[in-house]
């Protein structure tokens, strides 16, 4: 996990004496962010990420990791698999705080500036494995699902990349 921290003693302080963390190991002392590896305990425990993503179509719109927990938005399906995650973050005993529910057109910078096309193709990828390494499927399979070409699943791929790469440069820096 990458931590963005002004004060990286306190985040490793904190995480350290987190019951539920068995280890925190900086895997590097000059990265900026810092990136750790994270071992919970429990022989049934499983990673945050994990349990995040255990339901399919889900997306990761915000994550925050502070000194003093997680403060995620996430993009679910349906109110069966909220209620489905919630079990599994319940069963491994990670506290939940839910501060709103809301259905429909998520917040617009959801989307980030993309167009209609280039999220479904993003997303897409995403949720195939294109953008894993090894990649888990190609263009072609994504031009099917799309009902489209291959060129031009290639094209808003690359077009969003573009679009997130300005934003990027654009964007504000957060403290």
């Amino acid at each position: 996990m990458w931590v963005y921290t002004d004060d990286r003693e306190r985040f490793e302080t904190a995480a350290i004496s987190d019951p539920s963390i068995r280890e925190l190991t900086p895997l590097s002392a000059t990265t900026h962010p810092p990136l750790y590896t994270v071992d919970l305990r429990g022989a049934d425990a499983a990673p945050l990420f994990t349990l995040l993503c255990s339901e399919s179509a889900t997306l990761i719109v915000n994550l925050m990791v502070t000194a003093e927990g997680c403060d995620f938005c996430l993009r679910l399906p349906n109110k069966e698999t909220v209620a489905r995650l919630l079990d599994r973050l319940e069963k491994q005993n990670v506290g939940v705080t839910i501060r709103s529910l809301s259905k429909g057109v998520a917040h617009p910078l959801a989307k980030l500036g993309l167009s209609d096309d280039q999220y479904e193709a993003v997303l897409l990828a995403s949720e195939r494995g294109y953008f894993a390494v090894p990649r888990e499927t190609d263009l072609e399979e994504l031009a099917a699902k799309l009902n489209t070409s291959s060129q031009t699943v290639s094209e808003r791929l690359r077009r969003a990349l573009e679009t997130l790469l300005d934003r990027l440069r654009n964007e504000p820096p957060t403290d």
